[in-house]
């Protein structure tokens, strides 16, 4: 699930998004190490590109409503097509739909665990020093 609860709309108030527990899929692979001290370290990156699309529209019915009508009328005059007038009567529109991605290798999670045994005596007299 993907959260972006300090992602700001221009228009506080009068705008909202949809990335709020948004379902999200990644194939992630990479290394697992382990350290002396019984120590693992999970390193994992991406190796899919998902694709993510934010809606932007009114944070209430009113406010939805009217950038929908202005989507729909920004569609009809610079020739994308009545798509965005079918939606807003279904009641499905949205001033903005932005495309993301997050492109391969773009997520990198990095885990290391406590340790779970002691330090050698060798390596205590040396950080002792």
């Amino acid at each position: 699930m993907l959260d972006a609860p300090n992602l700001h709309l221009p228009i506080e108030g009068l705008l909202a998004h949809n990335l709020f527990s948004y379902p999200l899929t990644l194939e992630l692979d990479g290394p697992i190490t382990f350290f002396d001290d019984g120590r693992m370290q999970v390193e994992q990156r991406n190796l899919n590109v998902p694709e993510i699309t934010v809606d932007v529209a009114g944070s209430s019915d009113a406010s939805t409503g009217l950038l929908g009508f202005l989507s729909c009328l920004g569609s009809i005059f610079t020739g994308g097509g009545l798509d965005a007038c079918e939606e807003l009567a279904s009641g499905n529109g949205k001033a903005v739909q932005l495309p993301l991605k997050i492109p391969e290798q773009g997520v990198y999670l990095n885990f290391i665990s406590n340790p779970v045994k002691d330090l050698p005596v060798q390596y205590e007299q040396q950080t002792a020093q």
